[in-house]
């Protein structure tokens, strides 16, 4: 709970009206790491170390916080980082707000109530307990609304497997094929 009597530099007060989407200043690109988090029954407040967006006064809110999260936890979100984020894979393991900002998004109005729905699940899902097997499913989801075939799948998967800065990618990297 929030317990101090002043504030310095503070922000407008509907920056932490929920349901917020809370992304830490540097995302880490770990398969398992959460990536964004959400504050859907309370306010919250938080400090320069996280950028939320608030969704308090948009029609469907929670749901397309949930949406969102579940784009910014798969593999397609990974490799449009990898792309996009001029540090990434070169001398950093995390990714800036600038890059997720300039991220493509399937709109939410464009998406069918199936998808709508599924993104929620996945979300909730993901609270409860994130797997390989959910990661996967969320993979399958996204690759399904942004209109993804196998071949564009493969290819995530194989520029993940070998271009990521972490050690093991790096290693598989230089393997012979």
């Amino acid at each position: 709970l929030f317990r101090h009597p002043k504030l310095h530099r503070t922000r407008e007060l509907g920056t932490y009206k929920a349901p917020l989407l809370l992304i830490h200043e540097s995302v880490l690109v770990d398969r398992l790491a959460p990536r964004a988090a959400l504050a859907l029954g309370a306010d919250v407040a938080f400090d320069e170390r996280f950028s939320g967006a608030s969704f308090a006064d948009v029609t469907n809110g929670e749901q397309i916080a949930r949406y969102l999260q579940v784009i910014l936890q798969s593999s397609a979100f990974t490799h449009a980082m990898l792309m996009l984020d001029g540090q990434l894979g070169v001398e950093r393991e995390v990714v800036h707000l600038d890059t997720i900002n300039s991220a493509p998004v399937v709109p939410w109005k464009e998406l069918s109530q199936g998808h709508k729905r599924r993104a929620t699940a996945l979300s909730q899902a993901l609270h409860r307990n994130p797997t390989l097997e959910l990661l996967g499913e969320i993979d399958g989801f996204v690759a399904e609304v942004y209109g993804l075939n196998e071949a564009h799948r493969d290819a995530i998967g194989d520029t993940l497997a070998t271009m990521l800065p972490m050690a093991a990618s790096k290693e598989r990297s230089v393997q012979p094929t």
